[in-house]
């Protein structure tokens, strides 16, 4: 899943922030991961990997002076990626988190929070798109059974 966050306006708290999530339902205490861009403390990934669980910052923020930056989650398995990019080609793997959601089910979106109660922010966002990507399984191959062993055998000098 990939965005740009173009503006977020107005800033009332430095941890004002958008990007992109991953949520396990719509509960105030689901399971997330939410890629996003702050008002004063750049890029970073915030993740509840358990339900009800405190939001944690996986990696830090990183790159605190910007204003509007691409940003694109990858979910592969229970491992979620943060890339974070000024460009939308050339991106920068910020942060990792396994993530587990109930029978890997989860809502998709974008999202944005002022951090404050009483104001509101807006977010205007562009260039949204989320890609489904089928990733390879380990399922068992077909190979042919090893030589048999034969203890009669000389396979070479013994090491000493």
């Amino acid at each position: 899943m990939v965005v740009r966050v173009d503006e977020i306006a107005p800033i009332y708290d430095g941890w004002a922030k958008s990007g992109v999530m991953l949520r396990s339902n719509y509960d105030d205490n689901a399971v997330t991961a939410f890629g996003l861009l702050s008002g004063h403390n750049g890029v970073a990934l915030h993740t509840r990997v358990s339900k009800g669980n405190y939001m944690q910052m996986p990696g830090g923020n990183y790159d605190l002076n910007q204003v509007n930056s691409w940003l694109k989650l990858v979910k592969i398995g229970s491992l979620i990626s943060f890339y974070y990019s000024d460009d939308g080609e050339n991106w920068t793997l910020r942060s990792e988190e396994n993530v587990f959601f109930p029978e890997d089910q989860f809502l998709v979106g974008l999202a944005c929070t002022s951090h404050s109660a009483s104001r509101l922010s807006e977010t205007t966002f562009s260039n949204f798109s989320v890609t489904t990507y089928a990733a390879p399984t380990g399922a068992p191959t077909v190979s042919a059974a090893p030589t048999e062993w034969d203890a009669e055998k000389d396979i070479g000098e013994p090491l000493r």
